[in-house]
């Protein structure tokens, strides 16, 4: 197989360095968390804005909401 590797051009690819699996992980479960949380809020925030500022149909409004 190396034979016809090599009159085909192709070269051989080693594994220079082991792969490792990090000790820790990158992201803290507390930052994740807080992280998700806050995007969610904007997002939801976002989408109540989009909806409550869309003059496209006309619904009665609810008194509570204004």
């Amino acid at each position: 197989m190396d034979d016809a590797l090599d009159e085909g051009g192709i070269v051989n690819v080693v594994i220079a360095e082991q792969p490792v699996a990090p000790a820790l992980p990158v992201w803290s479960t507390w930052a994740v968390l807080v992280i998700g949380l806050a995007a969610a809020g904007v997002a939801g925030r976002l989408g109540f804005s989009a909806d409550y500022l869309d003059q496209r149909s006309a619904r009665p409004r609810m008194l509570w909401l204004i």
